[in-house]
């Protein structure tokens, strides 16, 4: 599974991987995790503030983070 940009329904993707360890972005689904996996995910980017502020997020989605 893979963090994609954003808060909504299309954040998080699966992507297949080859035995070389490639990730296949030609196949790809966008997946519903589990809320815990979520609020990992937010907490994550929270300890990493310089990236979030720096990344293609919304501002909205950015302040969100940065302020969880």
């Amino acid at each position: 599974m893979a963090l994609k940009t954003g808060i909504s329904e299309r954040r998080f993707v699966e992507f297949n991987v080859d035995s070389t360890g490639k990730i296949n972005v030609d196949n790809y689904k966008y997946v519903l995790p589990d809320p815990t996996l979520e609020y990992k995910a937010n907490k994550l980017l929270n300890q990493k503030k310089e990236i979030v502020k720096h990344s293609m997020l919304t501002s909205s989605e950015k302040e969100y983070i940065i302020h969880l």
